[in-house]
């Protein structure tokens, strides 16, 4: 993923992936996505439901700190991607 000039790349789509060797507590299944840290590092994470649900809700309570799609160019690129 190219990193942008304002640093923020394309929309990223979150996986489901089975846990492959669990431990007796872990959980069955993950959500992982590929991300570019701000060294352009890319990276697979993992979160439960419960983080990602966490997560969603924070946004929702701080609208104001949620990044959009920059322009309409970003926005056609994100459809066909």
């Amino acid at each position: 993923m190219a990193k942008k000039k304002d640093g923020f790349g394309r929309i990223g789509d979150l996986k489901i992936v089975i846990n492959q060797n669990p431990k007796p507590a872990a959980k069955k299944a993950y959500y992982a996505i590929r991300l570019q840290m701000p060294d352009g590092e890319e990276v697979c994470a993992l979160f439960t439901e419960k983080q990602v649900a966490l997560a969603v809700e924070r946004a929702k309570k701080n609208p104001e700190d949620v990044i959009e799609a920059g322009n309409i160019f970003q926005k056609i690129q994100d459809l066909i991607d």
